[in-house]
């Protein structure tokens, strides 16, 4: 199940989308939204998914101190930002 999330991202004068940024809201948070800074991002190809043109990343991400790795989806066509795992 993806969740869509809000996302800072930079982009290149080539075209490059390099993700800074993103919060998602969770109900267990005690402010209902969580924040994450992206300490490194991977881009792992573009794909379809559901007839879209998507991007696909491997990123690092940090919470306070604690650091995690998460998979996040691009797509092109809609501009839309999704998380797909966090790990």
């Amino acid at each position: 199940m993806y969740r869509h999330i809000d996302m800072i991202c930079k982009c290149t004068k080539h075209g490059e989308i390099i993700p800074k940024k993103f919060r998602f809201e969770n109900e267990y948070s005690e402010t209902g939204v969580v924040e994450l800074k992206v300490i490194s991002a991977k881009f792992l190809g573009q794909m379809k998914h559901s007839g879209n043109r998507t991007r696909k990343f491997d990123c690092i991400v940090q919470d306070g101190t604690i650091t995690k790795n998460c998979q996040l989806m691009y797509e092109l066509d809609t501009c839309i930002w999704s998380l797909i795992e966090i790990r």
